[in-house]
């Protein structure tokens, strides 16, 4: 009995992560015997879930002609809203997010879910309350660290058109400091705007990067501003990226590969 009430608080407990620079209270759950980091943020409009986790639950809207702006700017598009259920001390959590792909959280509670429970966080005592169950689930106020890297998403700057057959390069906005260098990542999607973008090493200027841009149709293509065209992650500081002259020749890059080989 009391290995089970110590689990029952394991999976209760809240914790603090620094997520964007704002810190949001994250509860542990579990959804179908699924652990779930849950963010509880107050001021959002929409309860949204991580597309990669929609089996979760049971569908009950299906759409694909819905965006929801990111915190960034950038234009995720809502494949529909789905239903979850989970029990807390024997009481029972609902909640009926939006399903978007390209969230690196799991699931993030806004405010229809302490309108339709009538909870509340109280950051004076640390809990979150449920008067209506007389109910509150501590959390700290600690940061957890971690060494994991979540990919962000990438969007484009402005409308950009781009003529048939032929080739240029855009800008794509990616929320770092400038300087960071980071390596962008397309999407593999079937694009009716007929642009195919390449992976890109670049280094953040103004808050973007330039992508080379491809239209190898007889059709002129475009880009929609804020439209999202793939990830992004920063490189590592322990990751050296190297710039291959042009007039490299082969007895240099064997040459080169020896002397490392015999650096200790």
């Amino acid at each position: 009995m009391q290995a089970e009430t110590e689990e029952r608080q394991r999976k209760n407990q809240l914790s603090i992560r620094l997520v964007g620079g704002q810190r949001l209270p994250t509860w542990g759950v579990e959804i179908e015997g699924h652990p779930c980091a849950v963010r509880l943020d107050t001021g959002a409009e929409e309860s949204i879930l991580a597309g990669r986790l929609a089996h979760l639950g049971t569908w009950i809207e299906d759409t694909s002609n819905r965006w929801l702006e990111g915190a960034s700017g950038g234009l995720l598009r809502v494949k529909g809203r789905v239903r979850l259920e989970w029990t807390i001390e024997g009481r029972q959590v609902i909640v009926e997010p939006l399903v978007v792909d390209g969230l690196s959280e799991d699931l993030l509670l806004g405010n229809p879910f302490f309108d339709h429970h009538g909870c509340q966080v109280a950051y004076d005592t640390r809990t979150l309350n449920f008067p209506k169950w007389g109910l509150e689930v501590p959390f700290g106020l600690h940061a957890a660290a971690t060494k994991q890297v979540h990919a962000r998403r990438a969007t484009v700057v402005q409308t950009h058109g781009i003529s048939a057959m032929s080739g240029s390069r855009m800008q794509v906005a990616i929320d770092a400091p400038d300087g960071t260098e980071v390596q962008f990542v397309p999407d593999r999607t079937n694009r009716k705007n007929r642009c195919l973008l390449a992976a890109t090493v670049a280094t953040v200027a103004n808050g973007n990067i330039l992508v080379p841009v491809l239209n190898g149709t007889e059709d002129k293509g475009h880009l929609l501003a804020q439209e999202e065209v793939g990830s992004w992650t920063p490189l590592s500081d322990e990751l050296q990226v190297l710039d291959q002259p042009e007039d490299t020749t082969r007895e240099d890059l064997i040459a080169w590969l020896a002397q490392i080989a015999e650096t200790p």
